[in-house]
């Protein structure tokens, strides 16, 4: 963080920033009002509060007009309406600044401190906030779809109607922020985060959901739940109950394949599972006691052919159980019990011939 005082246009880190010399500013034209006074080749920062000129910076109209104020003192001023794209504010003081109605689209503000912060309406669009301090600021109806905000700290920020699409939120501090159903979620964000807002979504893009669902007064999951790839195909549906699954799922390969379906019972699987495999063959199939696995399962290979089946009693193995080579040979087959294998069991060569044999004595090889 640079010195609060600085008044310098360059800080003297700007080298580890990517060079301004590549981007392209677009400024607002004259503004007669009070406040900063942007002209073609010039612009003058003002602070808000008292009309103190912060920063007179010099723009070369043969270098698009570049805005670098990189490590500089931004506290209070005002710089409302301003059009900065691929401008450079990295590690700013811009604690309070007034940016409303600002188009910053691909500009750098990593480490910038934006606290308090007014960005209503602005458009941040693919700009960088990496780590940065937004704690308070006013994001409302803001758009900063695919912005980078990994690792900052968005702490008391007001969200409302904010366009979140497609920004990149990891490690990015979200507690105690404010938002309302306009807001636009990215898909990867943790869902306990919308614990106390009722019905939400998150997209993939602004007509493209990802996941919809709904809390109730208790924070619990309730009603049903979807989610979608970025296709548009449905990947998971199914009711949630005091924030347990409960009645019948279903989810679905990307191609729209079923991949698995059964019920859960209090949040525990019960009766008939199955699932396929992408071309649409089935997998495997049993049924489920207390989530656990109970009586006869069988499975199949891609191509249909019955590999595997035997018995479970209490999510263990047990009885007997077989399996077979792709040409329907058996290949072998012995028992388990209480999940270990006991007894002797046999195995056998493509051509169903014995070709060696173990004894067993509740899961202990017994040597010969």
């Amino acid at each position: 963080m640079s010195d609060p005082g600085a008044s310098s246009i360059h800080s003297s880190e700007e080298s580890s920033y990517p060079s301004p010399s590549d981007s392209s500013v677009q400024l607002a034209a004259h503004n007669e009002e009070p406040g900063s006074i942007r002209s073609q080749n010039h612009l003058m920062i003002r602070r808000k509060t008292d009309g103190k000129i912060l920063h007179d910076l010099k723009l070369d109209p043969r270098t698009d007009y570049e805005i670098n104020l990189v490590g500089s003192d931004l506290r209070d001023a005002d710089l409302a309406g301003l059009q900065a794209k691929h401008a450079f504010f990295s590690r700013a003081r811009m604690e309070r600044i007034d940016l409303h109605d600002a188009v910053l689209q691909g500009s750098h503000l990593y480490e910038a401190n934006l606290e308090s912060a007014e960005l209503l309406r602005s458009s941040c669009v693919e700009a960088d906030f990496g780590y940065g301090n937004l704690r308070n600021a006013n994001l409302t109806d803001a758009n900063f779809s695919f912005a980078d905000l990994r690792g900052a700290d968005l702490s008391g920020a007001t969200l409302k109607g904010t366009n979140l699409i497609g920004a990149l939120l990891e490690d990015a501090i979200l507690e105690q922020i404010s938002f309302d159903p306009r807001t636009l979620w990215p898909a990867a964000i943790p869902v306990d985060l919308f614990k106390s807002q009722g019905k939400w979504t998150l997209w993939h893009t602004p007509k493209l959901k990802a996941q919809t669902g709904e809390f109730d007064a208790n924070g619990r999951r309730t009603g049903l739940w979807e989610s979608w790839y970025p296709n548009g195909q449905l990947q998971r549906s199914g009711a949630f109950e005091a924030g347990k699954h409960e009645g019948p799922w279903q989810t679905w390969f990307e191609n729209g394949t079923l991949s698995a379906e059964g019920d859960y019972h209090q949040g525990e699987k019960l009766g008939e599972w199955a699932s396929w495999y992408e071309n649409g063959q089935m997998a495997k199939k049993g049924a489920y006691r207390n989530d656990l696995k109970e009586g006869n399962w069988i499975r199949w290979d891609q191509e249909g052919n019955k590999i595997a089946q035997g018995g479970y009693s209490g999510g263990m193995r047990e009885g007997t159980w077989k399996s077979w080579y792709p040409n329907g040979t058996l290949r072998m087959h012995g028992l388990y019990r209480l999940g270990r294998k006991h007894n002797q069991w046999l195995y056998y060569s493509k051509q169903g011939e014995v070709t060696s044999w173990e004894d067993y004595w509740n899961g202990e090889l017994i040597p010969h």
